[in-house]
């Protein structure tokens, strides 16, 4: 399981991605001259458009735009009486 077949029939799964896979992946697209589609097969990414987003991201504002960010409504702090 994996490979070419995994990446083409990617279902419908919504996964996060830590960092340090982001950043592999956005490395071997850029420095190591991988396609789009060899880097999806080599880590295993289902969704192109995930790939070129973070290759993006890295070139506008470098690695830390790789970082998870917090989502959502921020949580409420309760004042002390």
């Amino acid at each position: 399981m994996g490979g070419a077949d995994a990446v083409l029939n990617a279902g419908s799964h919504h996964h996060t991605y830590s960092y340090e896979v982001k950043l592999a992946v956005v490395k071997d697209r850029l420095e190591n001259g991988l396609t789009v589609r060899e880097a999806m097969i080599k880590h295993k990414i289902p969704s192109e458009s995930s790939v070129k987003a973070w290759c993006r991201q890295y070139r506008e504002s470098g690695e830390s735009a790789l970082v998870d960010k917090p989502r959502g409504r921020k949580p409420r702090v309760k004042k002390a009486k």
